[in-house]
């Protein structure tokens, strides 16, 4: 914010050889609070017990849709950061909808859950949807960082109930976004939104809980 507002100010922006057009050294900051900050949405989760003769049935949502998220930056003034990454001011990445969908069965002395997780597209206030770095100028809006949807599944067997044994034991396997999807592109250092989106892919897991 302060490089958009003053980028020949040498007392805050700092330049290797010409003060005001040379290659951009640093840019002088200072820890600010923010004079406001106005959030609003909704949340909503639901769930059905369904009994059957192969076992319980249970889907259910969660999800949360951001209404307004509006603040007042020292810098930039007032922002309707909603649906924005937020690059721009002291915000957070905003995605107005995310929602997870679950289905959990149990039977006997065994479970399963699968959850497909969902972050709505937003936009990306550091680019122009026609390339060029983010101004105060950009005649097409913002570039759009794409939704994200990825899935997880776990199952369960309880060991002590199949083997009748006092202590309780059980086995987990699980996948954590089992169908390897990369994180949406953002054209900044690390080419993906930290704050929203995880870079680390398929994780595969096993686990063993014993209760004495």
């Amino acid at each position: 914010a302060i490089l958009n507002a003053e980028p020949q100010n040498p007392d805050r922006v700092v330049r290797a050889g010409d003060p005001l057009n040379g290659p951009l050294l640093q840019v002088l900051t200072t820890y600010v609070n923010a004079s406001s900050l106005e959030t609003s949405g909704l949340d909503i989760v639901s769930s059905y017990k369904l009994e059957t003769d192969a076992g319980t049935f249970t889907p259910s949502i969660s999800a949360t849709y951001i209404l307004a998220y509006d603040l007042v930056d020292p810098q930039a003034g007032p922002i309707d950061g909603a649906g924005l990454r937020n690059f721009s001011n002291i915000g957070v990445s905003t995605p107005e909808l995310r929602a997870n969908l679950g289905l959990n069965w149990t039977h006997e002395n065994y479970s399963a859950n699968i959850f497909a997780r969902y972050v709505d597209s937003y936009s990306d206030d550091q680019n122009c949807a026609d390339g060029n770095a983010f101004s105060a100028a950009c005649t097409l809006g913002f570039k759009d960082i794409d939704s994200n949807l990825t899935w997880d599944a776990q199952i369960n067997i309880d060991l002590g109930g199949i083997f009748e044994t006092d202590a309780a034991y059980v086995l987990t396997f699980g996948g954590v976004n089992l169908t390897d999807e990369d994180p949406p592109q953002v054209f900044t250092n690390a080419g993906f939104d930290s704050k929203v989106a995880d870079p680390r892919g398929r994780q595969i897991y096993a686990r063993m809980a014993i209760e004495f």
